[in-house]
């Protein structure tokens, strides 16, 4: 398919084409929804999108690339060799990137001014983290956001002149920034950006205090909630502004920049329910069985980057003991640290530090920004003294352990009286206290000193009954 895409674009410099080729590849690995698009495009248009997201990822690396210890001054030392790069008139025939998109630029004729705005507000990443107002704000859109929709203008092709359809390729360039930002407000908030207008958070007692008190947290807040609704509220507008411009373009190029309007929208409507439902954070968990599913763990973690970047946390869980009838064995579990070491190869991590005392997963990031996992190590490195989780049956039965052979009734407490009254709400969280200061439970400590074949002593709680 590429080669007929560059032969369809008059690419025939074989060093040209693995440029373009290279672009592509950046593209179809990290621009998931914006790729998809780009299968409908004219397959002479295609390269020249792949060079511009490719030259928008150089920098976008140079600035987050978590890979690196660069600091400040050197990453806007990297943006500005960059740039003098870009406007020296040299091909950089030894630069993939900077070859295709130079080529790209000559080809259609795109101003040379797009790319310096864009590059300023790459700049201003650097060391702006916060926006007072929607006016701030718009400073930073213009490079980053309405510059790329008129970069993309000239590929696309217009029924009329080109100015009359500008205004509304900024304002698709600026939805989509702005959708970005809704969906990638917990990302953003590890790298101390807040992308959204303070003054507009502010009227709903929102500050950058409260967000990152849920960001590390990962709980929500009712005032963030109606924040971010109001936030909707008003990338919804700029899309409906920025479809007025789709019946301008060249008809060859609709069918793409509607597919890519209706796709990014659609990140909203996603978003919301999300939130409307409570399901902040979402997380998938994977059970690992050595022999049974090991094979799976990186084409998942794959599957979940590239579906739903950094919306999802991915946990991996060492197969366990649970219960009596799993038929458990010790030499099929795997422990996490392989499932780190499998992931690393191929999308390296950085660790994380825990969101809050006692939790259960420890938690890693990918390096460049595409979001994190999770491991439980509750057999190779049991965490029962720092455990404080209790589990409560429908039963009532409170479970101090997931490896519990019985629980504590609740039930006849919450329904019986004392002194001719009900228990109150401080009597019942008394007992409990109680319950809970007399614990011992250490079973995957004991667990992990047995052979491996060695079975239960006696049966235990099923994990269908008390939940994970």
């Amino acid at each position: 398919m590429i080669h007929t895409e560059l032969h369809a674009a008059g690419v025939h410099d074989a060093q040209l084409r693995e440029s373009y080729r290279y672009c592509r590849r950046l593209n179809a690995q990290h621009g998931r929804t914006f790729f998809l698009a780009t299968r409908l495009l004219a397959p002479s248009q295609r390269p020249a999108v792949h060079a511009l997201y490719g030259f928008a990822r150089y920098a976008d690396d140079i600035l987050d690339d978590l890979d690196s210890d660069a600091d400040t001054a050197e990453r806007a030392r990297r943006l500005e060799q960059l740039a003098a790069k870009f406007f020296d008139g040299a091909d950089h025939a030894d630069d993939p990137v900077l070859a295709a998109v130079l080529h790209t630029a000559r080809t259609y004729h795109i101003p040379l001014n797009l790319f310096d705005d864009f590059l300023a507000s790459m700049r201003m990443d650097l060391t702006v983290t916060d926006y007072p107002d929607r006016a701030a704000l718009n400073g930073y859109m213009r490079g980053s956001a309405e510059v790329i929709g008129l970069q993309m203008l000239p590929i696309l092709g217009t029924v009329g002149p080109r100015s009359a359809a500008e205004p509304y390729a900024e304002a698709l360039g600026t939805a989509f920034q702005l959708t970005n930002f809704l969906r990638d407000v917990n990302e953003d908030l590890s790298r101390n950006r807040v992308y959204l207008p303070a003054d507009e958070l502010a009227a709903f007692g929102v500050d950058r205090q409260l967000l990152m008190w849920c960001h590390r947290s990962g709980r929500t807040d009712p005032r963030v909630r109606s924040a971010l609704a109001a936030q909707h509220d008003i990338t919804r507008g700029v899309y409906r502004e920025a479809r007025k411009g789709i019946a301008l373009l060249a008809p060859a190029s609709r069918p793409c920049v509607t597919a890519a309007f209706t796709l990014y929208s659609e990140i909203l409507d996603r978003i919301e329910v999300a939130q409307r439902v409570g399901l902040d954070p979402i997380k998938i968990n994977m059970v690992v069985k050595r022999g049974t599913n090991d094979h799976e763990i990186v084409p998942l973690a794959r599957h979940v980057r590239d579906r739903f970047g950094g919306g999802i946390v991915l946990r991996f869980i060492e197969y366990m003991d649970v219960g009596a009838s799993n038929g458990w064995r010790m030499d099929e579990v795997l422990p996490s640290a392989q499932v780190v070491e499998a992931i690393d190869r191929v999308f390296p991590l950085g660790a994380l530090d825990p969101t809050a005392p006692g939790e259960t997963a420890e938690r890693w990031a990918y390096r460049d920004g595409g979001g994190e996992i999770g491991v439980i190590s509750s057999v190779t490195q049991a965490f029962c003294r720092d455990c404080n989780r209790a589990r409560l049956s429908t039963e009532g039965k409170l479970f101090l352990c997931l490896f519990a052979s019985r629980g504590h009734d609740l039930r006849a407490l919450l329904r019986g009286q004392h002194q001719g009254r009900p228990y109150t709400d401080d009597e019942i969280a008394a007992a409990i206290g109680l319950i809970w200061s007399e614990r011992d439970d250490r079973y995957s400590e004991l667990r992990a000193a047995q052979p491996p074949e060695a079975g239960p002593a006696e049966r235990r709680v099923e994990m269908h009954y008390i939940g994970g």
